[in-house]
């Protein structure tokens, strides 16, 4: 369902004219406004829908990696590739994380990456500055202190060029009211439609035949129903299993 779908439908469900655009009216495009709010809650719940895979050309000698930017603006994530936020996560399975090194993007034997603090990377570069090698075994993660996400530190150094694999999650975007009518968020859509449903009627500060209270309970319950489905499916494959060291 496009936002201009969920827009309407909530329109029509507040007796409401229906709109071309998002930004039709003031009334839709404050609709906008509160779906972003409900959005922003759903968000909360880290959905399978949102992982991605972040693909990193390494150049020999390159010990920093941006992951905030692609390659075309200026950064190291492959073009055909989502780049990370402030907010993106590093997805793990079975105690490793989902970070791998190739020879070349079309290698189809890759290396699993070892996962260092930021402390700890400092320790084995600090200790051997110079030490290099054909094939990068450590990573470690920090906030990129110059942009919104992440910055990837490998080691020892590479003295060839490489591929790296990173599996993320990352929230997807807020809602434009000027350019995303025909855009399908990633989110269930019933909770979507219902918080927006309550938050509307609650800025009228009347009830329209359906009381406050209901409106809520409506939305949260099909909220939980949405995180426990989607929480099931990695269930099921013991992804919530862990192990000691």
């Amino acid at each position: 369902m496009t936002i201009l779908q969920i827009i309407n439908r909530v329109l029509r469900r507040l007796r409401e004219d229906t709109v071309a655009s998002l930004n039709e009216t003031s009334y839709s495009y404050m609709l906008c406004e509160m779906l972003n709010d409900v959005h922003q809650e759903m968000l909360e719940h880290d959905w399978s829908s949102m992982d991605h895979v972040v693909d990193v050309p390494v150049d020999a000698a390159q010990r920093v990696l941006d992951l905030t930017r692609t390659e075309a603006d200026g950064g190291d994530v492959a073009n055909s590739s989502r780049v990370t936020k402030t907010d993106s996560m590093l997805r793990w399975g079975a105690g490793y994380p989902q970070a791998w090194i190739f020879d070349t993007s079309s290698d189809p034997e890759g290396d699993q990456l070892i996962y260092l603090s930021v402390e700890e990377m400092e320790n084995l570069y600090q200790s051997d500055r110079d030490h290099t090698n054909a094939d990068t075994a450590y990573f470690s993660l920090g906030l990129s202190p110059d942009r919104a996400g992440w910055e990837m530190t490998i080691w020892p150094t590479p003295t060839e060029s490489a591929h790296i694999r990173l599996k993320f999650w990352t929230p997807e975007d807020a809602v434009d009211p000027d350019t995303d009518a025909s855009r399908t968020l990633l989110v269930p859509d019933r909770p979507l439609i219902l918080g927006l449903v309550m938050l509307a009627l609650n800025e009228r500060g009347e009830e329209m035949g359906e009381p406050g209270n209901i409106a809520e309970r409506r939305y949260y319950e099909a909220f939980g129903q949405a995180v426990e489905a989607d929480m099931n499916a990695r269930q099921f494959a013991n992804r919530y299993e862990s192990w000691r060291e």
